[in-house]
């Protein structure tokens, strides 16, 4: 019978194997000496290396005191209050709505050209975008360091797009 390999062994130490093969894997173990060896010495390294990663309670409360994102987010205006981020986000919102509204009727009114047509394009889709932003910032975000650069980067290819698509009739 051939021996099992260290990846299904790991597997089988694990609990990551299903009912057959642990069945299968428990049979060949109590008759191969080398295999059951092989999954003594699997066992070993990973209790040494679950002592070796577990940390003291020291560690643990240094770990849990460094947060990242809460020096970031009390330099955000209104920081802590609710009804702040509330009422800018409504305010963004409305105005964005308005704005994408107006840039998309005036677009239709009027054929935009040039540095005109860049102008109105790149203020609708700012205003688009302001609500995703602080939907993005209410919440806490992935890394709120980073909102700037999505934003800036989420800007430039809804400019893009929509000019592109204006530009495409024409």
């Amino acid at each position: 019978m051939p021996h099992i390999e260290a990846a299904q062994l790991q597997a089988y130490l694990g609990g990551e194997t299903d009912l057959a093969d642990t069945e299968q894997i428990a049979a060949h173990l109590s008759q191969c000496p080398q295999c059951s060896a092989q999954l003594a010495e699997l066992a070993a390294d990973d209790t040494w290396l679950t002592r070796a990663l577990a940390l003291d309670a020291e560690e643990r409360a240094w770990i849990e005191s460094m947060d990242l994102v809460a020096p970031v987010r009390r330099r955000l205006p209104g920081y802590g209050q609710p009804q702040t981020v509330l009422v800018a986000a409504l305010l963004l919102l409305a105005g964005g709505w308005l704005v994408d509204g107006l840039a998309h009727l005036l677009g239709r009114l009027i054929t935009w050209q040039g540095p005109i047509g860049l102008a109105v394009e790149v203020t609708s889709a700012l205003a688009a975008l302001a609500w995703h932003l602080v939907l993005y910032l209410a919440k806490g975000g992935l890394l709120a360091d980073l909102w700037p650069v999505l934003a800036t980067g989420a800007a430039v290819w809804l400019v893009y797009r929509r000019y592109k698509e204006a530009n495409r009739y024409a």
